[in-house]
């Protein structure tokens, strides 16, 4: 059912925008601007499902679950943010990839690529000269629609289809000699966590189920992203480049959550960031001179204007609803404007 062509369904009853919503638009849209050239190359990595206390999460042996994300964000200037509101629960990925690409909010009936999938959006995407998404799946999400008007240029599969490896082993023949932008997708942690079958890796009995299987698809999914890390390790040309780490939405019930935490209290272990409906969101840059934790609320459409951000886009033609976390320039659209606009 999940890679199924998504029904259209009903846009709703139209809003009508106020003289006051007009000028936040006039303020956040700018079309002289859109000349700006990126000096480095931008990797994008969506994580299926990613919720930001499975980095702090362990296995059996007291293992990481995700020692190579792990690796990457402690051993190198990074920006993460823990407490990142993901603005869809269990929800739609179509929005996750709009929010992160084009710093728009999700809708709030209906699925945005069925509904808008032919209308371009000006974002970031379309800054660098060569740009392309590697998808498990491409038919998904109606992905040979949105990524030309994402401004994407090339949409590929991945060696494997629907399987995490297939994404990172083409990422590994990818050149990043010139500016680029590379968009990679995830799929295999995506319930019903079927990966999880196949996967060595021991994690408590005691703990529940659903949560277990989880855990051991992000482990999974770590594995594949070990072969990134270690080009980046071994190459200046990665080192060169920024990357970008989060997830599309959080997948953990409210009652998954106080299970776990039922769990880790009565195993006395603790699990940082163990709260219900959160992602993270990962900066990596050579611009960045040291490492932070922002620990501030923060939404998920923050992400596309921290983008601009870390790519050095002061200018850009849209600048979102969102905030940029990296500077100290306060919200400017409060969450229900930026739903309703």
């Amino acid at each position: 059912y999940y890679y199924q062509e998504p029904e259209r369904t009903s846009r709703g009853e139209p809003v009508t925008l106020t003289a006051e919503d007009e000028q936040i638009i006039s303020e956040l849209y700018d079309p002289k601007n859109g000349e700006f050239i990126p000096e480095r190359s931008l990797i994008l990595i969506l994580v299926e499902s990613l919720e930001p206390w499975a980095l702090d999460a362990k296995g059996k042996d007291g293992s990481w679950v995700m020692p190579n994300l792990r690796e990457f964000i402690d051993n190198n200037n990074t920006f993460v943010a823990t407490n990142m509101q993901a603005m869809i629960v269990q929800g739609c990925s179509s929005d996750g990839q709009l929010m992160s690409i084009t710093g728009l909010a999700p809708i709030n009936k209906g699925i945005t690529v069925t509904l808008y999938g032919e209308q371009r959006f000006p974002n970031y995407a379309h800054y660098y000269p060569s740009s392309r998404t590697v998808n498990p799946s491409p038919g998904s999400w109606r992905q040979p629609v949105v990524n030309p008007n994402y401004g994407i240029k090339i949409l590929e599969e991945s060696d494997t289809v629907f399987n995490d490896e297939g994404v990172f082993r083409r990422m590994q023949s990818i050149k990043m000699d010139t500016v680029s932008f590379v968009f990679l997708i995830t799929e295999s942690s995506h319930v019903p966590f079927n990966v999880a079958d196949m996967v060595k890796y021991d994690i408590d009995p005691a703990m529940p189920e659903k949560v277990a299987k989880y855990l051991k698809c992000m482990h999974y999914m770590d594995e594949q992203f070990g072969t990134l890390l270690k080009r980046f390790k071994e190459s200046e040309e990665l080192r060169n480049c920024d990357i970008v780490i989060t997830g599309d939405h959080s997948i953990m019930s409210e009652a998954d959550i106080r299970e776990t935490k039922t769990y880790t209290e009565k195993c006395g272990k603790t699990i940082a960031n163990l709260e219900f409906g959160q992602i993270p969101l990962i900066l990596y840059s050579p611009t960045l001179r040291e490492s932070k934790v922002y620990e501030q609320q923060c939404l998920q459409v923050d992400i596309y204007p921290t983008i601009l951000g870390l790519i050095g886009c002061e200018s850009p033609q849209w600048k979102g609803v969102g905030m940029n976390l990296l500077d100290s320039v306060p919200r400017r659209v409060t969450i229900e404007q930026a739903y309703k606009l």
